[in-house]
């Protein structure tokens, strides 16, 4: 049995038994770096209002929203799942979960902020005095 890269098609090695001509897959160590470097870039965040389709850890299929200066207007702690605003706390935790296992988890729809600006005035340098009593 011949065994192949299953990306670049190269020829690894055989293994027995040695007469049989079935191709077994396996990653030769340059396709497979490639890969982990692929792997470990960062994935960009999608552009404010637009969503991005993703698969969580456990699994879960949906897609991130970004909000932006038109969408949604969020806090810090705020997060908008399938259409319902929640704070983020440890004490909203149980609601959180139970508003989980009520929605579809077919497709979650999430919405934060990623982040945000704030305009600062510009100062002349100089101190205002107080003058008040």
């Amino acid at each position: 049995m011949k065994i192949i890269c299953s990306t670049c098609k190269k020829v690894l090695g055989v293994q027995r038994p040695l007469n049989d001509n079935a191709e077994v897959p396996a990653k030769c160590p340059e396709c497979f770096q490639k890969e982990k470097a692929e792997a470990l870039k960062p994935q960009p965040l999608p552009a404010p209002g637009e969503r991005k389709d993703i698969t969580f850890e456990n699994g879960l299929k949906g897609y991130l929203t970004v909000a932006g200066v038109d969408s949604l207007l969020l806090s810090a702690w705020d997060l908008v799942v399938s259409g319902k605003k929640m704070f983020c706390a440890k004490d909203r935790k149980e609601s959180f979960l139970e508003y989980l296992e009520m929605i579809d988890k077919n497709e979650v729809d999430v919405t934060f902020i990623y982040s945000s600006s704030i305009p600062l005035v510009k100062s002349d340098g100089r101190r205002k005095k107080d003058y008040s009593l």
